[in-house]
């Protein structure tokens, strides 16, 4: 019975030594794990993967968001001291610029601070974070 085994074995790796050299025999066994992976959750675990990684990425503002905060960096481009929220809502609203809810300046705070171009200062207000230049960078 031994003899028949190791016979039997010999034969099956023979055939495997021969099937590795055919091409159509390496694509099939390609095809057979790519559609495991996909039957199983990889799929859905990637999309769920890319779904997070989107997530995270911070949002461009849009609209009245990015209107505010295009007019407040106007404000606030000249001004060294902190600027206060209720300071930077008034000159947002002689630019047109208007929020509605039960709080406006909470609103604006929250616009700004989601923003990497403003810098809370406590209850003194903001301040526009300058971007550093070249030679400050370089060395």
């Amino acid at each position: 019975m031994t003899r028949f085994l190791d016979a039997l074995d010999d034969e099956i790796a023979d055939l495997e030594k021969q099937l590795e050299a055919d091409p159509k025999f390496l694509k099939l066994r390609e095809l057979n794990r790519l559609r495991e992976l996909y039957a199983s959750n990889f799929s859905k675990t990637l999309f769920h993967a890319l779904g997070e990684v989107a997530r995270a990425l911070p949002r461009q503002p849009t609209g009245k968001s990015l209107e505010a905060l295009t007019a407040a960096k106007e404000l606030l481009e000249h001004k060294e001291a902190p600027v206060p929220t209720s300071e930077i809502l008034a000159y947002l609203e002689t630019k047109g610029v208007t929020f509605g809810g039960a709080s406006p300046q909470n609103t604006l705070s929250s616009i700004l601070s989601k923003s990497p171009d403003f810098k809370a200062n406590g209850r003194t207000g903001w301040t526009l974070i300058k971007e550093k230049a070249d030679d400050d960078v370089l060395g």
